[in-house]
């Protein structure tokens, strides 16, 4: 965990650009800083013990053209956000080898090895840098924030194409490889009390888009399909409420499907995407089998009023349990609908004071509980309020 002097050490040693790095012209070294503060009204996005958490974006990215066609690049982060969303430490985000070519008339091709960056929906490939994003807190239909990590990279190899038409460019990427499964994962998934390990970690993406300068079009793919070796003493959540029982090894599935647009017109940007993901899980808890849908949507409207002011409208809904949106009655409990699904309306600004310096804000007026973690099997401290807000703030230096 790194204190809050060690983070003004970090930012006050980056405030000029040369005391970062001198070197070669082909070496490129930058990076970013966002420090800020969230606060929730209720339940356990932000913490289970509190109601409000300090944020924290560290990201240093490198980059070093060996010719024309090959490149290397990568970033080491940090980041806390949030009790179900922070790094134990400096992790490294993405660090690939890539190769440039042309097979084909109009178009380019890239062959990417190492730890390579996740192609999926709008936002997957931008959302390890706070000003990629117009939202400190992404759309949690599509992007759930305790699963940022699982989704951001893959250890592999991956393979883009971009064809340039008349009309615009025709974009398909596919990565394959191991999933990266951290602390978090484990914990938002499989509760507090179990301390196993994963293997088998096989992860494949796909992306296919179309753009041009008045809108994009595209839909994505994702299956990952770890193994779960458990703990002798592992204790995992179980119906009704507050019960735990002891795990065994399982096998988890989990298929996720995006469908994206996005429109320009003047100053405002229109984005949608529709998310579906199967999970299956076998093993875990001895004879139990968890078979469920997610399903979710957002609509936003960005509107650029000047080249430093940005302001966002969204509106999102999600459903942990895409069969059951109007509850489930078991022999033990009752889950009410807001127990597992969730409606947001939210606000957001940017604003850009120059080159390096940003701050952002959001406001999400949110009612049920269906994105927070745990995730397979909700606890006390998940089912509170039905209506709560979630507010958040961060400064932003670029160098």
């Amino acid at each position: 965990m790194l204190s809050r002097f060690t983070n003004s050490i970090l930012l006050l040693s980056c405030l000029a650009p040369s005391v970062c790095w001198s070197g070669p012209d082909d070496v490129q070294i930058n990076g970013f800083i966002g420090l800020g503060y969230m606060h929730e009204s209720a339940n356990n996005f932000v913490s289970l013990e509190k109601d409000e958490q300090e944020i924290v974006d560290i990201g240093l990215r490198f980059s070093y053209d060996f010719n024309s066609q090959f490149s290397a690049t990568g970033q080491l982060g940090y980041r806390r956000f949030s009790d179900y969303a922070n790094d134990h430490g400096p992790r490294v985000d993405y660090a690939q080898l890539s190769y440039l070519t042309s097979l084909f008339n109009n178009s380019e091709q890239i062959i990417s090895i190492g730890r390579v960056k996740n192609q999926l929906g709008l936002y997957n490939l931008a959302r390890d840098v706070p000003t990629g994003r117009n939202s400190i807190i992404l759309p949690q239909s599509a992007y759930l924030e305790f699963l940022r990590n699982l989704f951001l990279s893959t250890d592999g190899i991956s393979f883009s194409s971009n064809t340039f038409l008349d009309k615009g460019v025709l974009s398909a990427s596919f990565s394959y490889g191991r999933v990266n499964i951290d602390e978090n994962f484990s914990k938002n998934m499989l509760g507090d009390f179990t301390s196993g390990d994963w293997s088998n970690k096989q992860n494949l993406v796909a992306d296919v888009r179309f753009s041009n300068e008045k809108f994009k079009v595209g839909v994505s793919y994702n299956d990952i399909e770890p193994h779960y070796n458990a703990a002798n003493d592992d204790l995992i959540p179980f119906i009704p409420i507050g019960t735990y029982i002891n795990g065994i090894d399982g096998q988890l599935g989990m298929q996720s499907y995006f469908a994206y647009a996005q429109i320009y017109w003047k100053q405002f940007e229109f984005s949608t995407e529709y998310t579906y993901r199967n999970v299956n899980a076998n093993g875990f808890t001895a004879g139990q089998e968890l078979n469920r849908s997610l399903e979710g949507y957002y609509a936003q409207l960005n509107y650029l009023k000047s080249a430093q002011l940005s302001l966002t409208l969204r509106y999102e809904q999600f459903y942990r349990l895409a069969k059951y949106k109007h509850g489930v009655v078991t022999p033990f409990f009752t889950f009410e609908p807001y127990y597992n699904n969730s409606r947001t309306l939210s606000f957001g600004a940017v604003y850009n004071f120059n080159d390096s310096w940003s701050i952002m804000a959001d406001i999400h007026f949110v009612k049920g509980s269906g994105f927070l973690a745990p995730f397979a099997t909700p606890v006390e401290e998940t089912i509170e309020k039905k209506s709560w807000t979630l507010t958040a703030i961060q400064a932003v230096y670029n160098f």
